[in-house]
């Protein structure tokens, strides 16, 4: 947070607060499930174009080769897992009242990957909207330069089954976790 206190102006400041910051573990996830069943009854109510945005934003944020393989789920339990992520999103976003009041103060300008009627949209890049924790990074060629994009798990599959280039990552400093970097085609586009 340093490197940003140089650049912005006196008036303006970035917190990052993290859930554990106002709850401890225990109470937290205690919290979570209790939203998460009292979420039920508002999902069920949404219209289908919400249910589906609300999917669109759980397969952005399901690795399903995670710590538990997901993979091998039927088709009736990935949906499952769909719906449990929507509800975690709405109970985590709703239903913690700690994080409403912390968050949602009118102190607070938000910020967050999608515009909502709540937040100002940023991506996660310039052309992304999926979530680096679930997501693999990529650039883009655009004339003499690249663009930064972060693919989700379909996206990144999809673009392997096509042509792509790696390149090998040559620095002064060793990176352990940098040591390729996925192109994907100039043309290819990032669904929302």
């Amino acid at each position: 947070m340093a490197s940003f206190r140089e650049i912005l102006p006196k008036n303006f400041s970035i917190t990052i607060l993290r859930d554990a910051d106002l709850y401890s573990r225990e109470e937290y996830f205690a919290l979570l499930e209790e939203g998460k069943r009292e979420s039920q009854v508002d999902y069920d109510a949404f219209t289908q174009e919400k249910k589906d945005d609300y999917r669109r934003m759980s397969m952005l944020n399901i690795k399903w080769d995670g710590k538990e393989d997901w993979t091998k789920l039927n088709e009736k339990q990935r949906e499952q897992k769909l719906i449990d992520a929507a509800l975690y999103e709405i109970a985590a976003t709703q239903k913690l009242q700690r994080v409403f009041e912390k968050v949602k103060s009118t102190d607070n300008i938000l910020v967050f990957t999608k515009a909502t009627p709540d937040f100002i949209g940023i991506g996660s890049t310039k052309a992304s909207f999926a979530k680096y924790w679930v997501g693999f990074g990529a650039v883009r060629r655009r004339k003499d330069s690249y663009e930064m994009l972060v693919l989700t798990p379909s996206q990144y599959s999809s673009v392997m089954m096509s042509k792509h280039q790696i390149h090998t990552v040559k620095t002064k400093i060793p990176l352990e976790t940098l040591q390729e970097v996925l192109e994907v085609p100039a043309d290819y586009k990032v669904m929302h």
